[in-house]
């Protein structure tokens, strides 16, 4: 904060009244943040009991108070409650033995619903002959991409197979080959619904060509048991209160019903969506949600202190879903700041009043508009010394968006 004093007054009088009007005092080009103070001279004479009349005259365009803070809250959501699918077998025959399953296919669906067909595609040569539309051509490849030459025999065609799934960035599902011939699918999210269905287009030669056979579905995809998990909200100039309830599947937006099904970055997508809803949740304007991965960043609308009296209560088991829990209440909110025109006192002419101890001429001198702005007050204060002041204790920002400003201000009293 740096305080700015004007220069010395312009005195004039008419009829009884005395008029002092401080120079311009001006800064250009200044940050888009500054809490500068602008004070007058030196008064000497007594102003206590006097009608006094002041006048600022204010330029630069923007807001010249500090802006409403916005109260915060946090929680995450994490993977620990969510067990995630999957599948294994063992082939012991390739595609050009007794088992011909070259031209046949396994179709691949993960949590999101997401269907990938494979076709083994084996011409003896390792490059393949082509497939079906738009089916992905599983040829001869090791885990890490090298082209074999030849016909697959079992272990070349789990890690061909295993290689070609994971190349297909929309499927999220990771293929192992943890032993010769065996390969393994792990669905990238949990819960019931990574226990999808695996597609054969010939499971009676798959089988054939299997030591242990190729499962029809994944399995073992499950979650902790949800016992009633809620997380209550409050937002809004109404105080507008919504309790979210997390169900395993099928939630009901209209009962404000998420599903924790998957992970914890869909649980997290859930609940968001489900927060922002203006019908069936909060809404925007009472509160707007930032999201990354499990992460939730909860922000009170609108600003002020107001926010900060949000409660957040967790109940059921919702704890078990979640690696960080929001605090008990939204915190950080702050009101407006505005910047006062007042009249300061001195008993020594160097320790001055602060502005709340001061004679307020002009409550809040701009509001994002420009002009003079002329307030009253009777003063029962008598000290030796006065002088007026915008900002006086450097709580507002002065700039605005301008990132200018110029102040002028005027003083009259009667003299007599």
């Amino acid at each position: 904060m740096a305080t700015n004093t004007h220069g010395s007054f312009a005195v004039t009088t008419q009829g009884v009244y005395k008029t002092l009007q401080t120079p311009v005092a001006a800064a250009a080009s200044i940050a888009s943040t500054r809490s500068d103070a602008y004070v007058s001279q030196t008064i000497e004479t007594d102003l206590g009991g006097k009608a006094i009349t002041g006048s600022v005259t204010i330029s630069g365009v923007g807001d010249k108070g500090t802006a409403a803070v916005n109260a915060t809250n946090t929680m995450t959501f994490d993977d620990t409650a969510y067990t995630s699918a999957t599948a294994t077998w063992t082939f012991s025959a390739g595609p050009d033995s007794a088992g011909a399953l070259d031209t046949t296919t396994i179709t691949l669906v993960d949590f999101d619903g997401t269907s990938v067909v494979f076709e083994i595609d084996d011409a003896g040569t390792g490059a393949g002959n082509g497939v079906t539309g738009s089916n992905i051509a599983v040829i001869n490849k090791t885990l890490d991409g090298v082209t074999v030459a030849g016909s697959m025999g079992p272990s070349n065609l789990a890690t061909s197979l295993a290689y070609w799934i994971n190349q297909q960035g929309t499927l999220d599902i990771v293929a192992t080959n943890p032993g010769a011939g065996q390969i393994t699918l792990t669905q990238g999210a949990g819960g019931e619904g990574s226990n999808t269905a695996i597609t054969l287009s010939a499971a009676s030669t798959w089988n054939t060509s299997s030591s242990v056979n190729c499962p029809a579905a994944f399995t073992g995809g499950a979650i902790t048991a949800p016992s009633t998990p809620t997380v209550t909200l409050t937002g809004g100039s109404d105080v507008h209160t919504v309790t979210f309830t997390g169900v395993a599947s099928g939630a009901n937006a209209y009962l404000n019903q998420f599903n924790i099904d998957g992970n914890g970055a869909t649980t997290a997508t859930n609940l968001y969506n489900l927060i922002i809803n203006a019908s069936k949740g909060l809404g925007t304007a009472r509160m707007t949600v930032a999201k990354v991965g499990g992460a939730l960043t909860l922000t009170h609308q609108p600003a002020g202190v107001i926010g900060n009296t949000s409660a957040v209560v967790m109940g059921g088991n919702m704890g078990a879903y979640t690696s960080v829990d929001p605090d008990t209440f939204f915190s950080g909110g702050l009101d407006r700041t505005q910047v006062d025109y007042v009249l300061q006192y001195s008993v020594d002419g160097v320790t001055w009043s602060t502005g709340n101890n001061s004679s307020v001429l002009i409550s809040d001198v701009d509001l994002a508009s420009l002009g003079t702005y002329v307030g009253t007050v009777t003063t029962a204060i008598q000290a030796p010394f006065y002088r007026t002041g915008l900002n006086v204790d450097g709580l507002s920002n002065t700039a605005g968006a301008g990132t200018t400003l110029a102040v002028a201000t005027n003083l009259a009293f009667k003299y007599t």
